[in-house]
């Protein structure tokens, strides 16, 4: 029977701080996402509660979009950590000859978790989601802005020729 691997002792103490570092870059990512949720969140709670203001709605709309675009690079640059310390990790495995150990961030049951929908993709299709709000805020500002303009053009005509 072949001979399992062993990490040395100061791979096990390299393997738990990579590790403490990966799960601290994930905790962050959620925190972030969970802060700019609630801006997001509360910007709109804020503008449902305003008179329609064509100027208002076209500031909070930019500064929404400028919200996603920092939003969306923070969120990229954590999941490039993210990826850095995992294949720090698998690289720290045993490599696939060895049968009887157990890995982490390698192997087909890795491959398999990871396949498909991943955490990174929800937060981006939320960001997406956010994104396109603000986008019809933005384009909402020119529509009041017609109605404030057809507003006013009663109001004057209604004054001109009583």
């Amino acid at each position: 029977m072949p001979e399992t691997p062993k990490m040395t002792d100061e791979q096990k103490v390299m393997y738990t701080g990579i590790c403490m570092c990966l799960t601290n870059e994930e905790r962050l990512l959620w925190s972030r996402s969970q802060i700019f949720i609630i801006i997001n969140l509360g910007a709109l709670s804020f503008l449902g509660a305003q008179m329609p203001n064509s100027l208002l709605y076209r500031f909070v709309g930019i500064a929404g979009f400028v919200l996603f675009l920092f939003w969306s690079v923070i969120n990229w640059k954590t999941q490039k950590m993210i990826n850095y310390y995992q294949s720090c990790l698998a690289s720290m495995e045993p490599k696939d000859t060895s049968l009887l150990v157990f890995r982490v961030f390698t192997g087909t049951e890795w491959k398999k978790a990871n396949k498909g929908l991943t955490f990174f993709l929800l937060l981006g299709m939320l960001q997406f989601i956010f994104m396109i709000v603000w986008n019809i805020i933005f384009t909402l500002s020119f529509i009041i802005v017609d109605k404030e303009e057809q507003i006013i053009r009663i109001i004057r005509m209604s004054i001109i020729n009583p």
